[in-house]
């Protein structure tokens, strides 16, 4: 009944905001007094609490066009998300609390900026306490940029998003990311791998996953900052202008001002995530870097010799569901993940051991920063004079070695999340500097792989490589043959 109630208030509120000048006294009170009804209700159990976090949901168009009852709201979906509980009811109370407001923060972004002082008090103040886990913190983070990108004057927006990210900034220029990222065995140090022997050990477990946890959340906010951003930026971008008004009167020696370089400053005018680049863009090409050598036939050769350490270049519970289609079979293939493990039956991601952790950790590490770089391109800040000194570190990165060193499933991710975007975004003026250094070496290695994978032998299609019997016989392959393009084959 209560969900019910929901979805009536949700439709009846949006369908009177949309006509305000039409709505009588009466509705108007009708409808403020129900407002009040919700914020006051205070249920006991967090089943009642998530039917009131519903509810607050269906109140946002309310609020965007009444606001004095704002505040209330938002602070008590900061009391939602707080908390340290692992049964599952709490656990989908702080899910749901977060994506509330990060909705709230969505449709009511221009009358929160009224509040603004009040909520970073508040929102200080809970993640302070030390009870918002990652994340709830990205959804209490991701409403603030929310409101941050409604701010009217250009510096206050930037140095407000700033603040918002002072946090995770100094984290990826901290010393935990500085040894994380320093090469790939202190990438391994860094996560477990190179004391297997503690794999299982609660406390050792408790500490690595901690760690990781703290440099990953903050690699992540960054790039969720950075999205919310560029969405609030798409309505208002002044150069592009030019060419909308009169896209006949450019040419390549003439070019508008969106196909040609654009600087950080002319970004930020725009886009409050702009200054930030400077800081981000080293970091992830050094988490890059490091995962990518994660798969060189030398390190390879170490991880599939030990019998915990070849773990990390399995797929992960995720990606095996996935690959084998499970998901026809029907049911909840999650639940067996959590229960018994997909990959190494009997140890999941739930219990004190690291192995099943891995590989979802380098994927993380992986894919977050070419969606970072993917999101750069898209930004224009990728070929900003500012950041043109990176662009020879990231032709170096994706060379023709680390390349062929990449499973499939790598090279897919590599081509959505970053070649892609880049495609779509350089502008024409850029070609030559951009695509020919980068997609040359690419395309090439694309034509190699597909031949190398489709090749037909006998009555066989696929690899000529040896095939390896098992763990201990893939690892003398990687070691004897990591020079020649037959073992890649």
């Amino acid at each position: 009944k209560i969900e019910s109630l929901g979805v009536f208030v949700e439709q009846t509120f949006q369908g009177c905001c949309c006509g305000v000048d039409s709505v009588s006294s009466q509705v108007l009170a009708n409808l403020h007094r129900v407002a009040t009804l919700v914020i006051d209700w205070s249920p006991s159990t967090p089943h009642g609490m998530l039917r009131r976090v519903g509810l607050l949901e269906s109140l946002r168009h309310f609020f965007a066009w009444k606001p004095d009852q704002l505040p209330s709201a938002v602070l008590a979906l900061f009391g939602c998300i707080s908390g340290t509980g692992a049964a599952a009811v709490e656990a989908s109370l702080r899910r749901k609390s977060g994506t509330v407001l990060v909705n709230v923060g969505k449709s009511c972004s221009s009358p929160l900026c009224k509040f603004l002082p009040e909520i970073t008090a508040s929102s200080s103040t809970l993640i302070s306490t030390g009870n918002v886990l990652p994340p709830q913190k990205m959804h209490l983070i991701e409403f603030l940029t929310c409101v941050a990108n409604a701010v009217p004057g250009v510096r206050e927006r930037a140095d407000f998003i700033g603040s918002v990210l002072a946090e995770a900034t100094a984290i990826v220029r901290g010393d935990d990311f500085e040894e994380m990222t320093r090469d790939v065995d202190s990438l391994f140090r860094f996560i477990g791998v190179a004391s297997p022997e503690k794999a299982r050990d609660q406390a050792y477990v408790e500490e690595v996953s901690k760690r990781f946890s703290d440099v990953f959340s903050a690699m992540n906010q960054i790039m969720n900052v950075g999205k919310r951003c560029f969405e609030a930026s798409k309505s208002s971008q002044p150069l592009l202008e030019p060419f909308r008004s009169a896209p006949g009167s450019f040419t390549l020696m003439n070019p508008p001002p969106t196909e040609a370089s654009i600087s950080l400053a002319d970004l930020g005018s725009y886009d409050a995530f702009a200054p930030l680049w400077p800081t981000v863009i080293p970091a992830v090409l050094k988490a890059l870097g490091v995962t990518m050598q994660a798969w060189s036939p030398a390190v390879r050769s170490k991880l599939l010799s030990n019998p915990v350490q070849r773990f990390v270049l399995a797929l992960s519970d995720e990606e095996a569901i996935v690959a084998t289609k499970k998901f026809v079979a029907g049911g909840n293939p999650m639940q067996e993940v959590e229960d018994q493990g997909y990959v190494i039956k009997g140890s999941n991601k739930r219990r004190a051991d690291l192995m099943p952790r891995w590989s979802g950790w380098l994927n993380e590490t992986r894919n977050c920063p070419l969606q970072v770089l993917g999101m750069a391109s898209m930004h224009r800040a990728l070929y900003s004079p500012e950041l043109q000194q990176f662009y020879p570190s990231i032709v170096h990165i994706f060379s023709d070695q680390n390349l062929k060193s990449m499973e499939h499933r790598h090279m897919v991710q590599l081509l959505k999340q970053f070649v892609e975007p880049l495609l779509l975004s350089t502008p024409f003026t850029l070609y030559s500097t951009y695509l020919t250094p980068l997609l040359g070496p690419i395309l090439s290695h694309l034509r190699w792989r597909l031949d190398a994978s489709w090749r037909v032998q006998g009555n066989k299609v696929g690899s000529s490589a040896p095939s390896s019997a098992d763990s201990d016989a893939a690892a003398r392959d990687c070691a004897q043959g990591a020079s020649s393009d037959a073992w890649y084959e």
